[in-house]
C-alpha cells in the first residue's frame, strides 16, 4: 500500500473519534496501520495540520471547525458570512451531514453549490436579509432565461452591448501600438537630422 493510501485512512479513522486521543497500539488495531518506527508515515502525520500528538505514541484528530450539534453550526455560520464548505464541516463531528440536511430542511440555513468545483457550501440564512416578495414576482424571476456562458457574447451584442473586458483589452492594444510607431518614427527623424551634412563623396 502507498504511503499515501495509509495516510488517508488512518486520518479516516481520526476522524470518527471527534477529536479524542487515540494510542498508536489502539490505531494499529482499529485500521491494522503500524505507527511505530515508521518514520515517513509519522514525518507525513506531523506535518498534517489537524493532527496534534499528545506524546510520542498517542495522536489525535482536529477538526478546522468545533461543531457538536446544530445550534454549534448556527452559531458558526452566524460568524461566517462568507459560508463554510461542507465538507470541511462533515469532519468536525459523525452527524454533521444529518444535522446540516435538518437545517437546510427547516430553512435556517441554505446551500449553494459551484458549477466548476461541485463543492457545496452552506450559508447562515439570516432573517434580516429576508425581502418579502409578491407571487408574480417570483414566477417572473423564474420564467428569465440565463444564456450560457459561451453565448452570453453573442446574447449582448445582439442587444448592442459591447463585452467590457474585450472593449477595454483591445483599446489598451492599439494604444501600445500607436505608442511603439510613433517611437520609431522619432528615432528615424533624429538619425537623418544627425547625417543631413554627410557627403559620401569627401
Amino acid at each position: 500500500m502507498s504511503l499515501e493510501f495509509v495516510n488517508f485512512e488512518i486520518i479516516k479513522h481520526l476522524k470518527l473519534l471527534e477529536g479524542q486521543y487515540i494510542t498508536f497500539e489502539d490505531l494499529y488495531n482499529s485500521t491494522g496501520h503500524n505507527l511505530y518506527n515508521n518514520h515517513l508515515l509519522l514525518q507525513s502525520l506531523k506535518q498534517n495540520t489537524f493532527i496534534e500528538f499528545l506524546n510520542d505514541k498517542t495522536l489525535r484528530y482536529i477538526p478546522q471547525y468545533q461543531v457538536k450539534n446544530q445550534n454549534d453550526i448556527l452559531e458558526l455560520l452566524s460568524r461566517q458570512p462568507e459560508g463554510i464548505l461542507l465538507e470541511d464541516l462533515k469532519a468536525s463531528y459523525a452527524n454533521a451531514e444529518n444535522d446540516v440536511n435538518k437545517l437546510k430542511q427547516s430553512k435556517s440555513i441554505y446551500s449553494v453549490i459551484s458549477s466548476n468545483s461541485k463543492s457545496e457550501k452552506i450559508y447562515y440564512n439570516d432573517e434580516k436579509y429576508r425581502v418579502p416578495c409578491s407571487d408574480e414576482l417570483v414566477r417572473l424571476w423564474g420564467s428569465v432565461e440565463v444564456p450560457i456562458e459561451v453565448d452570453l457574447e453573442n446574447v449582448m451584442r445582439e442587444a448592442g452591448l459591447t463585452p467590457v473586458e474585450k472593449y477595454e483589452t483591445t483599446k489598451t492594444i492599439k494604444v501600445k501600438n500607436v505608442e511603439k510607431q510613433e517611437k520609431k518614427r522619432r528615432i528615424k527623424k533624429v538619425t537623418n537630422t544627425h547625417i543631413e551634412s554627410f557627403d559620401p563623396n569627401q
